[in-house]
């Protein structure tokens, strides 16, 4: 829907700690409307030593295009060397 964020009206929430955001996602917060949107959207800040995100699949939770679009591969897994799919 035009004007919306592709996360409204979904169950994703933010993990806040004691009610606030995380240090690295301050800023976001406070740039954006609201502490769901800022862990979705970031920007993420870690001081200039960069972040990786790793999206899991839950029991649950519909996978969508998930299991054909990781983001990472598993170093204990042999699917993360042998399928040229995953990110090595």
């Amino acid at each position: 829907k035009p004007g919306t964020y592709y996360h409204e009206g979904s169950a994703a929430y933010p993990k806040l700690i004691n009610g606030e955001c995380a240090d690295p996602l301050k800023q976001a917060c406070n740039d954006r409307p609201d502490a769901k949107t800022a862990y979705l959207e970031g920007p993420i800040s870690c001081g200039d030593k960069g972040w990786y995100c790793r999206i899991f699949e839950e029991d649950g939770w519909p996978a969508e295009s998930l299991p054909r679009d990781v983001n990472f591969g598993e170093c204990n897994k042999a699917e993360s060397f042998e399928d040229a799919g995953y990110d090595q």
